[in-house]
Order: structure tokens, then sequence, then C-alpha cells
């Protein structure tokens, strides 16, 4: 076999290596490098394709192609769609010019110098087209039957969208995303504005969905630029979201209110998946709402309420409802011992019922708010730790001995006597001085006990005989105590336990005189043990350094 062959062409391809001009071109071809035998070759260079006017849109949509359309396809040239100082190529796809301006992510309903240049290799040759365009704006979503991000109570069956345009085609998907993602058949429908996309069958409960809407296209030629989705959840039975009782505390004659998420169906009896212990009764739904009555329950009582996965929503939905809460009614009383000079009621709280009494007072001085916060905070952890009482104690607390004093924040009473310097003493002085000292004529009262408020207190502890009245003031961040003999074990305990100072004699703390207080009255009088407490802080109650050494008293 020979080891060369001929090859003969009946077919000649001319490659340009500049971009070649339009008209007739002549050239040759010689065989085998002989000039006798040249072979003549004429080329025809049509003129470039032109632009059809009527496939060219001056608006352009910034979510779809711009397509330009052309007497005919070119396959000499390259074209490029310039917005300004933005450039795409663009690509032929049989008489039509496709350039995909979505990706330059133009702004919406913005004049932009557009140009379509003409290029061969790397170097253009001319300007095809040179004018201003004004992208479209994109179709929008206005409003959805179901919210993004939010629960879905009942059972949808669909979902509408409006729109800002009118539409004439869409897609959507429906998928479930948590719990499994688990794609929903869904049947879209457009008319006009509106969008209504529908499925069959109940969606599944307690679970997220994700909706996304996609390949819009609006009658003007616009699309949906960066599409639309929206996520929500569907429900299970009611969840408690809430109730207005705390875990104590809570009147005999209350009526309490759980609040659910969504509506209940009044329908169904409520004592089958509702139950309440200790004597509390339901007393009726309406809406979200079930009602707990506590009246006629025994002070002091646990009370717990269980709600169960079987209770329906108003559409018939259960599930996820289990919840359980436990309450307790009230541990103390309350009893009015006297009145103010203006008519304000002077309270005393009661703890136990043991044969072994402790009171506690603050706010003889209006201007000794501390006293006053500090009181109400005890009362509360008495409250909480009831169970923590020995049985043998019965605990008293007046929150203010001075209402009218609190109220104007002042340290004397509305007859402007210092209820301090007003008991039965030995030592009591109708003309006193004050606390720097100075005279203050009528500071003591008229005449012993001419005030409501010490006649009130005074009266309470003459006829309860407590084992110790602890008396609050401020600002000292000192415990002291009066003469009765137990009285000094107890000031000393205080003070250790509080780290207040402990002081054994009144002149030996304070730097003015001090006559007819309700201290020496009830040792002088009732006899009874009592220690004065002064707070480090005139408006601080100071109660998390003060709690330890008050339970300490009830020992």
């Amino acid at each position: 076999m020979p080891s060369e062959l001929p090859i003969f062409a009946r077919d000649t391809c001319i490659v340009p290596t500049v971009a070649p001009s339009v008209g007739t071109h002549y050239a040759s071809l010689s065989l085998w490098g002989l000039p006798l035998l040249r072979i003549p070759i004429i080329i025809e260079v049509p003129s470039p394709p032109v632009l059809s006017a009527q496939g060219f849109r001056d608006a352009v949509s910034t979510t779809d192609e711009l397509i330009i359309e052309l007497s005919d396809s070119d396959v000499i040239f390259q074209y490029v769609a310039k917005f300004d100082d933005q450039d795409i190529s663009c690509d032929m796809r049989g008489r039509q010019l496709i350039c995909d301006i979505e990706s330059l992510e133009l702004d919406e309903g913005r004049t932009y110098q557009f140009s379509l240049e003409r290029y061969y290799g790397d170097n253009i040759e001319s300007n095809v087209i040179s004018q201003e365009i004004t992208t479209m704006r994109s179709a929008k979503v206005l409003k959805t039957s179901i919210k993004d991000g939010k629960t879905v109570y009942s059972k949808p069956k669909s979902l509408d969208l409006w729109l800002d345009k009118e539409i004439v085609n869409a897609s959507a998907r429906l998928n479930r995303v948590k719990g499994g993602g688990e794609n929903v058949p869904v049947d879209v429908k457009v008319d006009g504005k509106k969008i209504h996309v529908s499925w069959d069958g109940d969606l599944d409960r307690r679970a997220k969905y994700e909706f996304v809407l996609n390949d819009v296209t609006a009658r003007d030629g616009s699309g949906m630029k960066g599409g639309f989705s929206l996520g929500f959840y569907t429900s299970g039975g009611p969840k408690v979201t809430g109730i207005n009782v705390g875990s104590y505390g809570v009147s005999t004659n209350f009526t309490a209110t759980i609040s659910f998420d969504q509506k209940i169906l009044e329908s169904q009896n409520i004592a089958k998946h509702i139950s309440v212990t200790g004597g509390a009764k339901i007393a009726g739904v309406s809406s979200n709402k079930v009602y707990i009555s506590f009246t006629g329950v025994d002070p002091c009582t646990n009370i717990k309420i269980s709600v169960s996965d079987s209770l329906k929503s108003s559409y018939g939905i259960t599930g996820g409802s289990s919840w359980t809460y436990t309450t307790r009614t009230t541990c103390h009383s309350v009893t009015t011992i006297g009145t103010s000079v203006q008519g304000r009621a002077i309270n005393a709280y009661w703890f136990g019922s043991g044969t072994k009494t402790i009171v506690f007072t603050g706010a003889i001085h209006g201007d000794e708010p501390s006293t006053y916060s500090l009181m109400h905070q005890w009362i509360n952890a008495l409250e909480v730790g009831y169970h923590l009482i020995p049985s043998n104690i019965r605990v008293v607390v007046v929150p203010a001995i001075n209402p009218d004093g609190v109220a104007s924040g002042t340290r004397y009473n509305a007859r402007g006597v210092d209820l301090n310097r007003n008991f039965d003493t030995s030592d009591w002085k109708k003309n006193i001085k004050n606390i720097y000292d100075q005279p203050f004529p009528g500071g003591g009262g008229t005449t012993r006990l001419s005030e409501p408020e010490s006649v009130a207190i005074a009266g309470l502890v003459g006829k309860l005989r407590p084992a110790v009245v602890l008396s609050y003031h401020s600002i000292g961040s000192v415990v002291l105590a009066n003469p009765v003999a137990k009285s000094s074990q107890y000031a000393y305990t205080y003070a250790t336990y509080s780290g207040y100072l402990y002081s054994s004699s009144s002149e030996d703390t304070f730097d003015y005189s001090i006559t007819g207080t309700a201290d020496d009255y009830y040792w002088e009088r009732l006899g009874a043990a009592s220690i004065v407490v002064e707070l480090g802080s005139h408006t601080y109650h100071q109660f998390p350094q003060n709690q330890e050494a008050m339970w300490k008293m009830l020992k």
C-alpha cells in the first residue's frame, strides 16, 4: 500500500482574519503550488442582518430575556447589549438575538442608555442600536390569604394571592419542610390580578409549610423579580398561652382565666378535657378562654388544673394541648386594725394559727418607705413559704402604721405629730425635739396616744401580747432591744444574721433625744419584748439582707 495518497476536496472553507466587507471578493487557489493551475474563487459577502423594528421594545423586563428579532441569522458577528456601564453577551438562536439581562440585576422603573454593539472577534465593528430604554416594574404580591410566618388554625384548602398587575401565567409549589419534606400537589388558577392556589385533602397538623410562587408573567411582559415565597405553620389543638393567677396567693373569691392560642369548641363537654382539683370549678368557656372559679375553696388549698390533648378547637382539631398548672389559695388573712387621720386603713396581715405571736411593723414614719416595702416583701415571702412557718407560731405584719405619712412622703401623720413620740410612756412629752435636736412644739401630740394610728397599733399589741415586736426604721444599719429580758437575745440574733450592728442602748446610738416611743410603751405598759431594726437605706427594702434574720425570729 503506497505511503502517500493524493487528497481531493470538493469544498473549500475560507476563514477571514478581519471582518469581511460587504461586496464581491476575488481569490484563487493554486493546485500543487503550480502557477498555471490556479482556480479562481469568487466570495460574496452579504450585508449584515438588520433588526426588526417590531421585535424590539422600548420598555424591557428585568426578569426576562431581551429578545431582538433579526432579518436573518448572523454567523459572522457577535453582539453585546449594554445598559449604561453594564454589558452582557447575546446568543444567536435562529433569527433571534437572546440577551440574558436578568443577570445584570437592573433597577426597576429606571431609564438606561442602551446600546447594541456588533463585534468581530475582539473588535467592535458598529453600534447597531443606541437609545434610551426604561426597565419595567416587576409584578408584586400585595396581599395573601395566609400570612407569612403565621400559624393557621383552620383547615385551609387554598391560598389566594393578590398582585398589583394582571397576570397571564404562574406556577407554584407547596412543600412541607418540618416533619418531612413532602411536596403537596397544587392547582394554580390565574384570574386577573388574583392567583388562586388549591390542593386536595387536609394539611398535616403541627407542621411547617413553605409556599413558592414562580414563573410569573404579567400581561405587560414583566415577571416577578426575586420570586415570592412565604412560610406558615399549621396548629395542633388549643394550646395554653397563659393564666392570670400566680402559683400562690389566689383569692378564694377569684375567677381565674386560662387563655388559649385559638378558639375552643364550646359545644364539647369541657369537663372531659379539663380537670380541676382542690374544690375549684370550671365556670365556663368563651371564645379562647376557660374560666376557673375559686369561690368556696378553703384558704391555703392546693389547686391543680390539667388540660388534656383531647381538647378540641373550634375547627375540631386536637393534639398538643397537654398542660398542667398548680396554684394555691391565699394562706393569710387581712384585718383593718384602725384608720388614719385622713381615713386610710391600717391593715394587719395574719399568717399561721400558733399560740406564740411575732409582730412586724413598718412605716411609723412616712419618710422611711424602705420599711413599708420591706414589710410587703416579707408578706410575699411568708405567703410563698407558708409551710415553713412553725406550727406554734402566728405572724402578724403591719406594713404601715402611718399610711398618711407614706402617701405624702412625710415623717409625721396628717396632724403633724411624730407617732413614735405619742405613746403612753413615763417620759412622754407634748413639746419635743426633732431628729435635728431642734424644738418641736406639739410634736408628741396633744396627749398620750392622741393619734388614731398610735391607738391602733397599741391596741393590737396589747390584745396579742406577742413574744416580740419588731419595729422597722431607717437608716442606722443597727439593731436595738428594749429592756425586756428576751429582747436582747432577739436583737443579737437579728444583728448576727442581717449583718447590722448590735447596740444595747438608744442613748449610745442616736444623737437626739427620744421620748414616748412605741417600743418603750410595749415594755412599760405591756411587758412585751421588742427590738428596733434600723435599715441601711431610706428607699431600698434590703430584703435579701434581712430575710434570713426575719425567718430566725420565728424559731
